[in-house]
């Protein structure tokens, strides 16, 4: 066997195996093909309609015979290799690799290329033998096809999709906001700021872009906040509070969207069970509720506060009668000590008036001594000489003047 055969024989064993080729998409009709080897093809177009595919085994143009069974037609877009090229491509490859073909070469003229050039001047590799591997230009390369390939469908798409006119869906229900926008040819729409998968609560807030005339393909974006007013129309009244918790918070409620508060102005305690007796359509909803347990709580709480009340009453009273009790008994006292003063005084008074007296009959009158007195300590002049006689008690222990 010719040693070409035989390199060509070796190599095509070499290359021999498993093959594995995977498609991935990345939607609107763009397909990146692998092998093993990596990337291999790109193809535009959607499964079952024309497609284009170009890679490095060339540009392909695919187009479906039967619609749904996978038979499809392909035809070459680039200019095949002929058979006297590649019989060519053959010879030159056997030639390079052939041991006697090398040693029959005297002479293989190269021409010497400035450094970085190459080695031909036109971007060509040596293969060391040689001969030169000739480059191709890069508008004949596989990844420009591609590129000029998705700028054209890209303006192309750009260019024929259609335009609708963009609503305003501000103050929409996001679900009737949604329905309506890609009722209309929108579906790039993208919901902001909904926490719950419950759409009847959300409305939107705002919207971008706001409206005007824009292409299918617009990206819009709807940003929501939850409609209060929903929350009297899910409240039943005589449902428990506890059931309507919960089902508020199945919808997306939270404790902050709305306030509860009893019939009473009494706070709400777990303890009790409580009913929903109202529901106002306020900025922020009221739950007005009520118990029977609540109601005993607070009828025993205001009969022990008329309780507490009536002792403290009593309290009261009992304190200001014994104050009073104490000013009576105080006033007394200060009533009798002024008695006893008033008496005090008299005495003092009459004590004075008796030495008044006394002193005044002793500047006066005369006395005979050994005569009776009537008051002792009295002294009076002795009628018989010029002795001051004294009334004091004689030996028989009546009063006499004596000296």
């Amino acid at each position: 066997m010719p040693a070409a055969r035989q390199w060509a024989y070796k190599r095509r064993r070499k290359i021999m195996g498993f093959r594995i080729r995977k498609s991935i998409s990345f939607g609107k009709g763009f397909r990146v093909n692998l092998g093993k080897s990596g990337i291999t093809s790109v193809t535009f177009g959607k499964r079952g309609a024309p497609h284009i595919t170009t890679g490095r085994r060339g540009t392909r143009f695919g187009t479906p015979v039967v619609p749904g069974t996978g038979i499809s037609y392909e035809t070459r877009l680039d200019k095949p290799k002929t058979r006297q090229s590649r019989k060519e491509s053959r010879k030159s490859t056997a030639t390079a690799h052939e041991p006697d073909a090398v040693a029959q070469t005297s002479v293989i003229p190269i021409t010497l290329a400035e450094p970085g050039t190459g080695g031909n001047g036109n971007g060509g590799k040596s293969n060391g033998d040689g001969t030169v591997k000739t480059r191709k230009p890069f508008y004949k390369r596989w990844w420009f096809l591609v590129l000029a390939v998705l700028v054209v469908l890209t303006i192309i798409g750009s260019i024929s999709a259609p335009s609708y006119d963009l609503p305003d869906t501000v103050g929409m229900n996001v679900a009737e906001a949604q329905q309506k926008l890609k009722g209309i040819g929108f579906t790039n729409v993208k919901v902001v700021g909904q926490t719950s998968d419950k759409t009847d609560i959300w409305k939107v807030k705002s919207q971008s872009p706001a409206n005007g005339k824009q292409k299918a393909s617009t990206a819009i974006s709807l940003t929501v906040e939850k409609d209060l007013s929903k929350i009297p129309t899910l409240v039943k009244t005589g449902a428990k509070l506890t059931d309507v918790e919960t089902l508020l918070a199945g919808y997306g409620y939270s404790a902050g969207d709305y306030s509860v508060k009893t019939d009473s102005g009494d706070n709400v305690s777990e303890q009790n069970d409580w009913s929903v007796v109202s529901v106002s359509n306020d900025d922020t909803p009221v739950i007005t509720v009520h118990s029977e347990a609540a109601d005993e709580a607070a009828k025993k709480k205001a009969e022990e506060e008329a309780a507490r009340k009536a002792q403290e009453e009593a309290d009261r009273k009992a304190a200001e009668e014994a104050a009073r009790q104490q000013a009576e008994q105080q006033k007394q006292a200060e009533a009798e000590q002024q008695r006893q003063a008033e008496q005090q005084q008299q005495q003092a008074q009459q004590q004075q008036t008796q030495q008044q007296q006394q002193t005044q009959h002793q500047s006066t009158g005369t006395a005979h001594g050994g005569a009776f007195c009537s008051t002792e300590g009295a002294r009076a002049q002795s009628d018989r000489s010029s002795n001051i006689l004294t009334c004091k008690p004689a030996s028989d222990g009546r009063l006499r003047w004596q000296k």
